[in-house]
């Protein structure tokens, strides 16, 4: 037990010795405690930046290592992550606009736009202009589609563009006007029903909605639609064709219903005949009597718009009465009613 305290009281007095000798050293050199080169303070610290070894103050140095190289990506407004080192930018997807509301000048068409980008390129094309010549048509009319682009790439970046309706039917590819970055495609009443029968009721119409896409050479593509209205100016439509409904006795009160040989069609009903032998009174009468209304309509073929019915049936063969004509004198007259 007494050799043991003895190496302890050794061992504190040799590093008593040592660090008295390094006070000692540093006193001689000149250097100042907690500096660089300098004895520590009695807490065994030194001023900033150094560190307390063995009694004497040197410099620390920074721990860790470098990062590693990381990278940043973005999608859309996006974020950036990544620790250390240089940070390289990649970027995916494309923005899309819509909703873009319009008026072509001088036409009255209504078009809206929309535009998207598959991320190639400076962004998708960009309309200048786009209109029609006209609203509506009928038989045998066109509407002439046009349009002027430019492009985020440049104007020769635009590769070209097509037309489809609202049932998908596509009607070509629009072709170039001769001034770079303007187009136009003409479009018939007759390819419009081609592509989708026109069909409407009498007095109606139907409208048609065409959409423009054009696209550049990184597949951006750009969008305009145009709404036109499809008129057979009051009368009906089938299969494209316009049809009398009201007084067309082969297609009377719709398409296809014919009145039979020599009864005429008025107000899209087919005629109907009274008796032979005729009222006393007038055809107006008569026509009222059977519920129904007398008009200045019915004749031999059509002749003399007259309202009494020729027939050969009556054996009357007078033209020009009309519905309130007195029949008194003419008691084999029929009455054309509706």
């Amino acid at each position: 037990m007494k050799q043991a305290s003895c190496d302890a009281r050794h061992l504190t007095i040799s590093a008593l010795v040592v660090s008295l000798a390094v006070l000692a050293a540093a006193a001689c050199s000149g250097s100042v405690t907690g500096d660089e080169g300098g004895a520590c303070y009695p807490n065994a610290t030194c001023n900033a930046g150094l560190a307390c070894t063995s009694g004497a103050c040197v410099a620390s140095h920074a721990v860790g290592s470098s990062g590693s190289s990381g990278s940043t990506s973005a999608t859309g407004s996006g974020g950036a992550s990544g620790s250390g080192g240089a940070a390289s930018t990649s970027s995916t997807g494309g923005a899309t606009s819509s909703g873009t509301t319009s008026t072509a000048a001088g036409t009255g068409a209504t078009s809206t736009s929309s535009a998207t980008s598959s991320g190639g390129g400076e962004g998708p094309p960009v309309f200048l202009a786009f209109g029609t010549d006209v609203t509506s048509i009928t038989v045998g009319q066109s509407v002439t589609i046009s349009a002027v682009l430019t492009d985020p790439g440049g104007v020769t970046d635009v590769i070209g563009g097509d037309l489809v309706d609202e049932y998908g039917s596509t009607y070509g590819a629009f072709a170039t006007s001769g001034q770079m970055g303007a187009y136009q495609m003409m479009v018939t009443w007759a390819q419009i029903n081609t592509a989708h029968s026109i069909e409407f009721a009498y007095g109606a119409t139907a409208q048609r909605t065409l959409t423009a896409t054009f696209f550049d050479q990184a597949a951006n593509s750009a969008q305009k639609q145009v709404t036109i209205t499809l008129t057979c100016k009051g009368l009906a439509a089938s299969g494209g064709a316009c049809y009398d409904t009201m007084q067309d006795a082969q297609n009377c009160g719709m398409v296809g219903n014919a009145c039979g040989n020599g009864v005429q069609c008025f107000m899209g009903e087919c005629a109907a005949f009274g008796a032979c032998q005729g009222p006393i009174t007038s055809c107006t009468a008569q026509c009222a009597a059977m519920g129904k209304v007398c008009a200045n309509k019915c004749g031999p073929q059509g002749a003399w718009g007259t309202s009494v019915y020729m027939s050969t049936l009556c054996q009357m063969a007078w033209g020009g009465l009309t519905c309130d004509t007195s029949l008194d004198g003419y008691k084999s007259s029929q009455c054309c009613c509706f």
